[in-house]
């Protein structure tokens, strides 16, 4: 049998670093398990659109998300609720954006100028310059 303060644990060794903000496009693995305690965890979410496949939808504006965590270890089973914000996008120019780190999520505005359809790659241009994209 577990004690609270071994439950306690465990909650902060599943749920560390889930709560909090997460911008729109990006990845989360929500934990099915924790091997050190035997653990299963099952998650509800409160609006089931919000993380599919484990990515953030796109939002327009910020959105709050409760996922609710069931635990089960043997015959115990517990309830906890994470409460995150998935953030929508900031827009960028191209100009702004080819400055940013490989691998962040941005929102561009502008036109579409040159297709290759060979590979499905494009140039998208504004007013600060074009960005060739790859698909």
């Amino acid at each position: 049998m577990y004690s609270l303060s071994s439950l306690s644990n465990l909650e902060k060794a599943v749920l560390n670093g889930l709560a909090g903000d997460h911008v729109s496009g990006t990845k989360l693995t929500l934990p099915t398990s924790n091997e050190e305690y035997g653990a299963t965890i099952s998650w509800k979410l409160s609006d089931e659109t919000l993380l599919t496949n484990g990515v953030f939808a796109i939002v327009e504006a910020d959105t709050k998300l409760t996922a609710t965590a069931t635990i089960t270890v043997g015959e115990t089973t517990v309830e906890y609720a994470v409460e995150m914000t998935v953030l929508k996008l900031t827009t960028y120019t191209v100009a702004a954006a080819s400055k940013l780190e490989a691998g962040t999520v941005v929102k561009l505005v502008g036109t579409v100028e040159v297709v290759y359809s060979k590979y499905n790659n494009f140039y998208l241009k504004d007013a600060t310059g074009n960005l060739l994209v790859y698909k």
